[in-house]
């Protein structure tokens, strides 16, 4: 007689790590050192279901996609599901600064002014300037 217990664990890594942009691409890989193995695993952001498989990429990501994702693990045993992990949609910055006459570079000095946008209109903006800022031309 041989006792089966379901103590399988799972677990969830973002590629790529560190700050994620809008616009770039996104891939989560579910793992499970299931025993009995693995037969299907589903993703949920939150509590809705939003997709199956071992990985769940999201293209061209957006600050929508901002949320705690899990994935959950089944085999003959039972489910067991991941600890959350936090993705966090950082919007694009675009800084506009005007200059009527003077050549490159330029300072921004705590007299002058700036606006900086983000294209995501959901998102609480916060930044900090530390003057001077030295602003450079670019062709690119």
């Amino acid at each position: 007689l041989r006792t089966v217990e379901n103590t399988h664990s799972v677990s969830v890594s973002i590629s790529p790590s560190g700050g994620i942009v809008e616009g770039s691409s996104v891939t989560l890989t579910c793992s499970s050192d299931g025993d009995p193995p693995v037969e299907n695993y589903t993703w949920f952001k939150g509590s809705s279901s939003v997709g199956t498989g071992g990985t769940y990429s999201i293209p061209n990501i957006s600050s929508e996609d901002s949320g705690e994702y899990t994935c959950q693990s089944r085999n003959e045993l039972g489910e067991r599901r991941s600890t959350a992990v936090s993705l966090n949609v950082l919007c694009t910055l675009m800084m506009f600064y005007y200059i009527p006459f003077g050549p490159f570079p330029e300072t921004l000095n705590s007299q002058k002014s700036c606006f900086v946008f983000c294209r995501s209109s959901k998102e609480r903006l916060s930044f900090s300037l530390q003057f001077p800022v030295v602003l450079r031309l670019s062709n690119s």
